[in-house]
């Protein structure tokens, strides 16, 4: 973890940089952070926006890890939101983190409560902001990347001190 800048920046939002590489999520040093909102979320979904390129292994990737698919813009994937496996990102990383390099924009977001996946489902279809999200999902935290690709961002509606130890 020393290869890793971790800031809090509120108490809603944090990040945590790459000192060495671009992020690789498959790499073990994420696993503190996928164990710890994995052990709090009823359910993981993962979100990708403005895929990146595409090869003949995606839709394979989505149907592997996939339990139910949302939304699904086109033969391109440009928009992706399906409800993910939690035994994924620990068992299969690999193929989550191949994944997560097709978007330009990928997040994967923790819903305490799966009650709340409709709103979800609605807030992502009308492409609401991370921002406004967390304002109207109750129990929700977002692990994203955004342009950086060395920074991986978290915003939830509750503290993220505590998933940093800070």
């Amino acid at each position: 973890m020393n290869s890793l800048d971790i800031k809090v920046h509120n108490n809603y939002s944090g990040s945590i940089k790459d000192l060495e590489n671009e992020i690789d999520i498959s790499e073990s040093k994420w696993n503190f952070i996928f164990k710890t909102l994995s052990g709090k979320a009823e359910t993981i979904y993962f979100n990708g926006r403005r895929i990146n390129y595409r090869d003949n292994e995606i839709d394979k990737t989505i149907a592997a890890l996939s339990n139910e698919v949302f939304i699904d813009e086109g033969t391109d994937h440009f928009e992706l939101l399906f409800r993910l496996n939690p035994l994924d990102l620990s068992f299969n990383r690999n193929m989550v983190s191949k994944l997560w390099s097709y978007f330009e924009y990928p997040s994967f977001i923790f819903l305490n409560d799966k009650a709340e996946e409709g709103i979800l489902v609605e807030t992502c279809e009308t492409q609401v902001y991370y921002d406004i999200m967390i304002k109207i999902i109750r129990g929700v935290t977002i692990l994203y990347r955004s342009i950086e690709q060395d920074v991986l961002w978290i915003k939830s509606d509750q503290s993220v001190s505590d998933l940093f130890g800070k």
